[in-house]
């Protein structure tokens, strides 16, 4: 009996990018049928109609990627590549020795931001999911290749942090946490028997941004106690680090809404604990202009 091979994380690619990535999931997406007839007590038959495989991973939030979903469908994939590293004598290799799961054939991937969240000494990640689609639907879409080298990365990755939140005009003191959910309503098409889907759509989205602050009394004071319409703009801002030094900088990324209404949801108070009170910004757009807009290089206020 030889003994079980050991592999770990290694980079993934996105058509000519190979990102940072902080985790991986390859889901199989089988779909099982067990048939039981006759009465049994247990099924007899298993039956395996096709599956939906897809690939979700966490990276650095790079704002070069912003179109994976957010007002333009998913991002089309040529190419993707997600690679585990092969480790043998307590080491990871090195040459060609590593596992890659890639599209097979004409397949394709369509990668789209699901979130992305941070906290006060976090690093802005974002949470990326790719569906998977069949040339054929008899065509399994990902293909394993043994033995093969790792990509490397062009660079390390831009990082950014939490920032300071601005509602209609006025800096918020005491974010603690931020999250961004893109609230995609996606389809993945199997039909006429196909064993995989061929067809995949962003049929919509309701995004949400979700603010936690430790300074509870001033925002349910600020906001009153049924929220406040976006009068003009909320602005979620996020500090960059120093490429070099890795320290925050007074410059980053903002998330701006124009329309909406921002609320607050259940203070909690415990013993022994800072109050905190999480709220909630709906943003609305009445065309496909996507409601969040992204800017880089802003600077960020004082609270």
């Amino acid at each position: 009996m030889t003994a079980a091979l050991i592999t770990s994380l290694a980079p993934a690619k996105l058509n000519a990018t190979v990102l940072a990535i902080r985790n991986l999931r390859i889901t199989a997406g089988i779909d099982v049928m067990p048939f039981r007839h006759n009465g049994n007590l247990y099924p007899s038959v298993i039956t395996v109609p096709g599956a939906t495989p897809t690939v979700s991973f966490q990276t650095p939030f790079y704002p070069a990627y912003l179109l994976m979903g957010l007002g333009n469908g998913a991002l089309k994939l040529t190419t993707f590549e997600a690679y585990l590293a092969l480790f043998t004598e307590s080491a990871r290799q090195a040459g060609a020795v590593h596992t890659k799961y890639g599209l097979n054939g004409a397949s394709l991937g369509w990668a789209y931001i699901t979130g992305f969240s941070t906290d006060t000494n976090g690093i802005l990640m974002a949470e990326v999911t790719v569906a998977l689609t069949s040339p054929t639907g008899m065509l399994h879409p990902l293909l394993r290749t043994d033995n093969v080298s790792l990509p490397v990365m062009a660079s390390e990755p831009a990082l950014h942090s939490l920032g300071p939140v601005e509602i209609n005009g006025v800096v918020f003191a005491g974010l603690s946490q931020m999250s961004l959910d893109s609230g995609y309503q996606v389809q993945s098409l199997k039909t006429d028997g196909d064993l995989y889907p061929r067809n995949f759509a962003c049929l919509g989205a309701d995004r949400v941004l979700n603010l936690t602050f430790k300074d509870a009394l001033t925002v349910w004071n600020d906001l009153t106690l049924l929220g406040a319409d976006i009068s003009t703009t909320v602005v979620q801002y996020l500090r960059s680090y120093d490429a070099n030094l890795q320290i925050k900088l007074s410059t980053g990324l903002s998330l701006t809404l124009t329309l909406g209404r921002a609320f607050q949801d259940t203070l909690t108070s415990e013993n022994l604990a800072l109050n905190e009170t999480p709220v909630k910004v709906i943003p609305l757009s009445g065309s496909f202009t996507d409601p969040v807009i992204v800017a880089t290089g802003v600077a960020i206020p004082v609270p």
